[in-house]
């Protein structure tokens, strides 16, 4: 007897693990809404493209070749990663562009080597990096492909003068290195990249002599780079700052009208208000006077955003 319940508890052991390990054994489902994972495989093909799982040996690759590194970083638990993946890096319009990169998809949470090198933070997270190593853009949250394809195309094509600009940003003198961060945010302006245009125009900002010529006109970059980025309260920031510091001159009007519509689009309705107000009392008979009379007259639904998602907001899983 004692013999028969020793059989029965082996074999049921031995169900269990079977069931418990078929899963296993079967391997992942071809689910359209499963993310690649960091596996122990060096490649994985994901939407017709080789796509590494680690950040070493994809930048190991991209150094042997020449080839930029596309890092995009994900967690397990983002909720917008699976859109970021399946409407952007699926879409038809952005594989020629993506065939010119080495291509990473990295679990944040897995690859501890490229989490301490590069601290991503507002999940989806896509890093373009050059063959020498060097952080070229960086994207934070969701990025639709018709706003994304064109950027990383201009990254692509203009990576060698953001290489070279980057490199003086970060070395030489204080004139050099303002002069370099002023290119480089020209550059991503152009590109539409505007977050990081603000980024590098707030950068020069700091290294611009008090009431300089420079420094008025990129405090007056840094602003109308964040409003075209969707950072209102950014734009709002630097407008003031910008209106405190040069109160005087002949585009006071086009500053004042940025400022009422950063503060708009902050959903700060009175003050905003109360600066497109003076504007129609200061600047009577001027376009932008008539703007701000255009502005104040709409109910607030309908008054105008900021022109652009914001890469820190809306879209991210932090």
């Amino acid at each position: 007897m004692t013999r028969m319940s020793n059989r029965t508890v082996t074999a049921a052991v031995a169900l269990t693990l079977v069931l418990l390990l078929a899963p296993l054994a079967a391997g992942p489902r071809a689910d359209s809404s499963t993310l690649p994972s960091a596996v122990s495989e060096t490649t994985t093909e994901a939407y017709g493209l080789a796509w590494r799982s680690s950040y070493a040996p994809a930048m190991k690759e991209a150094r042997q070749t020449g080839r930029p590194l596309l890092v995009v970083f994900y967690t397990t638990w983002c909720t917008f990663c699976p859109k970021m993946h399946h409407d952007t890096l699926e879409s038809p319009t952005l594989a020629p562009t993506l065939t010119k990169f080495v291509l990473a998809m990295v679990d944040a949470e897995a690859d501890l080597v490229a989490e301490k090198w590069f601290h991503p933070n507002g999940f989806p997270v896509v890093i373009v990096v050059d063959p020498q190593g060097q952080e070229i853009v960086r994207w934070r949250g969701y990025q639709p492909p018709q706003t994304f394809g064109p950027g990383l195309a201009a990254v692509s094509r203009d990576l060698p003068e953001l290489s070279r600009l980057l490199h003086a940003s970060q070395s030489g003198g204080g004139d050099a290195r303002r002069d370099a961060l002023t290119e480089l945010g020209d550059l991503l302006s152009r590109a539409n990249l505007h977050a990081q245009a603000q980024e590098r125009y707030e950068a020069a900002v700091k290294k611009a002599a008090k009431k300089s010529a420079e420094r008025e006109a990129l405090l007056e970059k840094a602003a109308s780079s964040a409003l075209a980025a969707g950072n209102a309260g950014d734009a709002v920031r630097n407008y003031e700052r910008l209106l405190d510091e040069f109160p005087d001159g002949d585009r006071t009007a086009d500053r004042l009208l940025g400022l009422g519509r950063a503060l708009l689009a902050d959903g700060k309705d009175a003050k905003a208000r109360s600066v497109l107000g003076r504007i129609e009392s200061e600047h009577n008979g001027t376009p932008q006077a008539a703007e701000a009379g255009q502005l104040l007259s709409r109910p607030p639904e309908a008054r105008p955003a900021a022109d652009g998602p914001s890469t820190n907001a809306t879209g991210t899983s932090k």
